[in-house]
């Protein structure tokens, strides 16, 4: 499983913080995981809004997600 952010694969986990955008002034995170439990797929998406000031911030703007689930 994979998920994408701007066509860019985000790593899985809750310990890269992985930036996404405002990385000059206080940066917006993106962090994820999955789980399989029998048939159930649980996926956790956390994002962290960054502090850009002056200018634009990522608060209360939406972004596209791509995830990509290949089964065998």
């Amino acid at each position: 499983m994979t998920l994408r952010y701007k066509a860019l694969p985000v790593p899985r986990g809750f310990v890269y913080d992985y930036i996404v955008d405002c990385a000059h002034r206080g940066p917006a995170f993106l962090d994820w995981d999955w789980a399989v439990t029998g048939d159930y797929l649980s996926l956790r998406i956390q994002t962290t809004s960054g502090q850009c000031d002056p200018g634009p911030t990522v608060a209360g703007t939406t972004a596209q997600l791509l995830l990509i689930i290949r089964t065998s």
